[in-house]
């Protein structure tokens, strides 16, 4: 029996969770389907923050080459990857052969006092730009400290897709503050979101997601609060002085 080797599907999983940019990439595997390829494998390594709209984008690909019985390879997955997939449930359908070796934190916070505490604050603006910038001051604070690279990447995920929850269901405006308290001690890390929009109870969202449901209506949203209530060991909201949005969530280190 001849193998064909189909090396020319290869496609990179956009780092850009854009519109725009995951359209093309799901036009692109349209494309390929139609062109009666027999394996497509997507590049997932340069994905080091993975959205909902990631997870959503891999299950439309999946569903894709499922229902036209073609092989679907994913390349390179980045432990962020692995670890948001696992987290949806998801990771055995997409990558069923994959076997993750289990991480132990590092925990480097100076001091050995239980009490031993570092404080970010900051505020930016609901914009899709603002968030981006927030995010990387909020990675930068967590390097800074030397947080391992498994609770970093579930922490970058549940600041995104927050930021982004609160920008999209709390009617701000552009010119509105978002502001962010994170607190890391011996025990793990709380990040706080407090905004004045309308009331947004992300802990009152319907918690009845079901992913095998999803696959079937390929369905590319969705994913974010979910992917946030897994993440959190801890989360609780409160509407302060009857116009402030109050959302803690807390991420203990694993070995607690």
């Amino acid at each position: 029996m001849q193998i064909v080797r189909d090396t020319e599907a290869e496609i990179r999983l956009p780092a850009d969770s854009s519109p725009g940019s995951l359209t093309k990439f799901q036009s692109e595997i349209d494309k390929r389907l139609s062109n009666g390829t027999t394996a497509i494998s997507i590049n997932c390594s340069g994905l080091m923050r993975v959205t909902s709209s990631h997870i959503g984008t891999l299950w439309f690909a999946y569903t894709k080459c499922k229902d036209a019985g073609v092989n679907l390879n994913i390349l390179s997955a980045t432990s962020n990857l692995e670890e948001s997939l696992k987290t949806a449930d998801l990771h055995d359908l997409i990558i069923p052969a994959k076997t993750s070796a289990a991480k132990i934190p590092v925990i480097r916070i100076q001091g050995t006092n239980s009490d031993d505490l570092r404080l970010l604050a900051f505020e930016f603006h609901p914009t899709i730009e603002d968030i981006n910038r927030a995010l990387n001051e909020f990675r930068d604070f967590m390097l800074a400290l030397g947080i391992d690279p498994e609770t970093t990447g579930a922490l970058e995920t549940m600041f995104y897709e927050t930021a982004t929850n609160i920008r999209e269901h709390s009617s701000l405006s552009a010119s509105d503050w978002i502001n962010v308290t994170s607190e890391v001690d011996s025990f793990g890390v709380t990040v706080q979101f407090t905004d004045p929009g309308e009331r947004f109870d992300l802990t009152e969202r319907d918690s009845s997601f079901d992913p095998g449901k999803a696959i079937k209506e390929g369905q590319t949203r969705g994913f974010g609060i979910e992917l946030v209530k897994k993440l959190a060991d801890s989360i609780s909201y409160m509407r302060q002085d009857g116009h402030s949005n109050v959302l803690t969530m807390t991420r203990y280190w694993r070995n607690r």
